[in-house]
């Protein structure tokens, strides 16, 4: 499936601050957050296959989240749009945020919520779960990662 920027939705890269270069190429350290256990083994299964990048804690709730959040620090947070009990992942995040300031925050979702998503400032970035093909990318983009140089391990 090719990417478009319609279901990829990342900032420019001069918006987005990564820190000198020894801390860009530092960690790829990744929280996940999604209620559903297949999209959270499909995520593991990406991340595994790739150099650098560790799923260093999982959650399937917002509490859950937030918790791991802080005491984790990630240098990513890869949030599902809606969590069970109807909470929504951009009202998460922004807890997400206040705890953990330095975490980026890439939500996931089955509907393409990117102009709501947009908008939230706590948010770095969205992908659409019908196109995860666009995942790795945006994980690796966030992170400040080239795909040729792999982060160090957690």
């Amino acid at each position: 499936m090719a990417l478009s920027w319609s279901t990829l939705h990342l900032p420019p890269l001069s918006a987005v601050s990564f820190g000198s270069v020894a801390e860009q190429a530092a960690r790829g350290c990744l929280l996940v957050v999604e209620d559903d256990e297949d999209m959270r083994a499909l995520i593991r299964e990406l991340v595994t296959g790739e150099p650098g990048l560790t799923v260093v804690g999982e959650a399937v709730t917002a509490d859950e989240a937030v918790d791991l959040a802080t005491s984790l620090k990630p240098d990513l947070v890869v949030l599902d749009h809606f969590l069970f009990g109807d909470v929504r992942g951009i009202d998460v995040a922004a807890e997400i945020r206040l705890a953990s300031p330095g975490t980026r925050i890439l939500v996931l979702s089955s509907h393409d919520l990117s102009i709501e998503v947009e908008r939230e400032p706590a948010v770095d970035a969205f992908v659409w779960k019908r196109q995860i093909s666009g995942f790795l990318p945006a994980v690796r983009r966030l992170l400040g990662l080239d795909p040729q140089t792999p982060a160090t391990r957690c």
